[in-house]
């Protein structure tokens, strides 16, 4: 499966709800970094989540917000 980019997903939508396993990214618009830390918490799930900035103060800051079981930053899967 190659990898799929949705864009302009919103909260109402199915993809905006639930995870999808594979190659996805769905792509949010936001204009503040409180409501993105709130909408990303009041979801049911939460495996793994994904920051990429070029600011690694500001994305430990950030991550340490998110309740996530795994949170990536600029990267996908590295161990």
């Amino acid at each position: 499966m190659k990898p799929t980019i949705f864009t302009d997903v919103t909260e109402q939508m199915r993809i905006g709800k639930e995870e999808i396993f594979g190659p996805v990214m769905s792509i949010f618009k936001w204009t503040d970094e409180e409501d993105v830390i709130k909408r990303a918490n009041s979801l049911p799930f939460g495996l793994g989540a994904g920051v990429v900035t070029k600011n690694i103060d500001k994305a430990m800051k950030f991550t340490e917000r998110l309740h996530a079981g795994t949170v990536y930053v600029n990267c996908y899967d590295y161990q």
